[in-house]
């Protein structure tokens, strides 16, 4: 493990604790993630690799599941994510390339979703999710060339219940998304890969 990736890691186990409230948790959790997709040489090469869609990898789950790191990886033929929501806060940091999200606005009556908020996310910056943008798709802005983000969550996204939408009836749809990783780096964290 790199020395920036511990350092990290020791910093939000000390950021997460009970007299902190989620949005503090946040806002601290901001700056560590700037300052880790900031450095170069940090990243194994095993969770850099592409595949021919994009992939989940689990950096890290904290033991009491009070945040997640994730690698999320865009493959060769990746266009765009799902539909989602994520239920928890997060902060996402692109490492390399530029990650487009863009807001998704649910129909309550069933007609199809419209976009909101657009961020263009390029290396080295962040942007938040949250309770008043927590459902977005996102894309890499240039297809088929090489773009890694690093999501940071305030729990175990991979087992999570959360929702993936329908766009086009803005239809939601329990998932857990689970991890890409095929051997995982924390015994606790469970493999649980349960998309619809």
């Amino acid at each position: 493990m790199s020395v920036a990736l511990r350092d990290f890691l020791r910093d939000m186990t000390l950021l997460v604790q009970p007299e902190f409230d989620p949005l503090h948790q946040q806002q601290a959790a901001t700056g560590l993630l700037r300052d880790l997709v900031s450095q170069s040489g940090w990243l194994a090469p095993e969770f850099r690799a592409a595949g021919e869609s994009f992939r989940q990898l689990l950096l890290y789950n904290d033991p009491l599941d009070r945040f997640s790191l994730v690698a999320f990886v865009w493959g060769r033929t990746s266009i765009e994510s799902p539909v989602h929501d994520h239920g928890m806060w997060g902060v996402v940091g692109v490492l390399e390339g530029v990650e487009i999200s863009t807001e998704m606005v649910p129909d309550p009556a069933g007609g199809p979703m419209r976009p909101g908020r657009k961020d263009r996310v390029p290396a080295g910056e962040v942007m938040l999710l949250g309770p008043t943008y927590d459902i977005h798709k996102t894309a890499n802005e240039t297809p088929g060339a090489p773009a890694i983000a690093i999501h940071l969550y305030g729990g175990n996204i991979g087992s999570a219940e959360r929702r993936i939408y329908e766009a086009t009836t803005s239809k939601a749809t329990i998932m857990r998304s689970g991890y890409d990783n095929p051997v995982l780096p924390n015994p606790w964290a469970q493999p649980v890969a349960i998309l619809p």
